[in-house]
């Protein structure tokens, strides 16, 4: 079985698990003096290589509030993404230097992520 779908079977375990929790976080906005409306907050997951391609996809899921964790064998790139999308899209942005492809990496990840964020709602794995 390749890496990349263990990984991806890994997620969807983690994902299953945390199903019941994904209804239950919602954050709270203040909007016009006392009216309160309540929005859900997205996590989106990236695993493996990041590339335009990937970045773009971080981008079109930062551009929709939400909140991003991605890992990266490239630590000088993963902190400039990383800053970029705080500073432009205002979202909680979650790097991770490590590889996919090892087991504790993926562990350690996802298990910050977890106690981060509480849920996954979109994960995309990458095996570049």
């Amino acid at each position: 079985m390749s890496s990349c779908l263990k990984c991806l079977l890994y997620h969807i375990r983690l994902w299953y698990n945390l199903i019941t929790i994904n209804e239950t976080f919602c954050r709270y906005r203040q909007k016009k003096g006392t009216e309160i409306v309540m929005t859900e907050e997205k996590v989106c997951i990236l695993t493996g290589s990041i590339g335009a391609k990937e970045y773009s996809m971080l981008e079109k899921y930062a551009s929709q509030g939400c909140r991003i964790a991605f890992m990266d064998t490239n630590k000088e790139l993963g902190k400039m993404i990383k800053e970029e999308l705080e500073r432009v899209y205002h979202v909680a942005v979650f790097f991770f230097h490590g590889t996919v492809e090892s087991e504790e990496d993926r562990d350690i990840f996802f298990t910050a992520v977890e106690e981060m964020y509480g849920k996954t709602d979109y994960i995309i794995c990458r095996d570049n």
